[in-house]
């Protein structure tokens, strides 16, 4: 999915996965390592409603939309960051860089998603070095829920790794970009109704797409689950608490189709291993409907949702609780380069084994 120079898309800043903010941007150029996108004059921000941390609103609630000189973006996938071009006064003056501390971003049907990690740093054209925005803003964003202590320690870590490298003069956009102006008929858009419903983009892997469960996969997945053994209420139940959980937490299973047919392949289950869902680790488990098993597809969806939750830097670990004469798991964790932790106890009271896979 490409977008061509001067079309509207929207930018959705997330908390836990769900809409938190929204607004139209258009785009300046699209390339497979670099996205560019403007944020015009009086674009609106919309917040939808929700049970947010803190005093439920997002810190930009209560603005209507962008005043002043226009803002320009740049996106590189993978990067935890994207550097914003600031101009003031009557004559469009250049004033500097933000480089604005973010989840990578994420492509949707209608734009890109993206959660704002509140540090920045500023980096005046003027000269005179660098400074960060909001670092003390990071410690209120624990103490209000948004944050971990340990999110908290990635995100200023993150930091300190893109100020090491502002010292060294490690800067890889071009100061061109300074002088860039906008089409004079570009203007801001409104947003597209159901902007905010709009699912994030599926993980995809050779042979499979992986997207949040939905109340459409009861059928078949009700179905997966009680022929493992599970009863009609337990199979209902984990189905309702799944599509609860993203909408509350912003996580949870991922259903697996053919990328080829569309056809139901299977589930990878995410759940919270701490109250609320908001620990340091998050337990993994997965299920493939009996005619596809054997093909090698439980590791091949199991390992793109490990590498995503990880990547996402909320997760030191992610775990999985097998039982010791589960050899076809076992084969699984071992696939995914999870390594066995020890014994322990599944949330039914069974005895397993703890297996692991955590970030560096």
């Amino acid at each position: 999915m490409r977008w061509q120079p001067g079309e509207t898309i929207v930018r959705r800043e997330l908390w836990r996965g769900r809409p938190w903010m929204g607004t139209p941007v258009l785009v300046v150029e699209d390339e497979p390592e670099l996205l560019v996108t403007y944020l015009p004059r009086g674009a609106r921000f919309e917040f939808p409603d929700g049970d947010w941390p803190g005093d439920g609103r997002h810190p930009w609630h209560g603005r209507g939309a962008w005043e002043g000189h226009g803002v320009l973006m740049l996106h590189r996938p993978g990067d935890r960051y994207s550097v914003w071009h600031f101009w003031d006064g009557h004559r469009r003056r250049f004033a500097g860089w933000y480089v604005n501390l973010q989840e990578p971003f994420r492509r949707t049907p209608i734009g890109f998603d993206t959660q704002d990690l509140e540090l920045d740093i500023w980096i005046p054209a003027a000269g005179g070095g660098w400074e960060f925005k909001d670092w003390e803003l990071v410690d209120e964003r624990v103490a209000d829920g948004r944050f971990t202590a340990s999110e908290a320690e990635g995100i200023r870590e993150t930091g300190r790794r893109l100020a090491a490298q502002l010292d060294a003069g490690e800067r890889w956009w071009s100061d061109g970009w300074a002088g860039w102006r906008p089409d004079r008929s570009w203007t801001a858009t409104p947003l597209p109704p159901g902007w905010e419903k709009m699912p994030a983009e599926p993980l995809t892997t050779g042979r499979l797409l992986l997207r949040p469960v939905t109340e459409d996969d009861r059928e078949w997945l009700v179905a997966l689950y009680l022929s493992i053994g599970d009863t009609p209420e337990r199979s209902e139940r984990e189905l309702d608490d799944a599509i609860e959980r993203w909408r509350s937490l912003g996580f949870g299973h991922h259903a697996a189709t053919l990328r080829d047919t569309g056809a139901p392949a299977g589930v990878i289950e995410l759940t919270p291993v701490a109250p609320g869902g908001r620990g340091d680790e998050v337990e993994i488990g997965w299920a493939v409907r009996a005619e596809l098993r054997g093909r090698g597809l439980a590791s091949e969806a199991a390992a793109a949702v490990i590498a995503h939750e990880l990547g996402r830097g909320e997760r030191g670990c992610v775990v999985a609780d097998i039982r010791p004469d589960n050899a076809a798991s076992v084969r699984v964790a071992e696939k995914v380069g999870m390594r066995r932790r020890g014994p322990g106890r599944s949330r039914s009271g069974d005895a397993v084994d703890v297996w692991e896979r955590c970030g560096s």
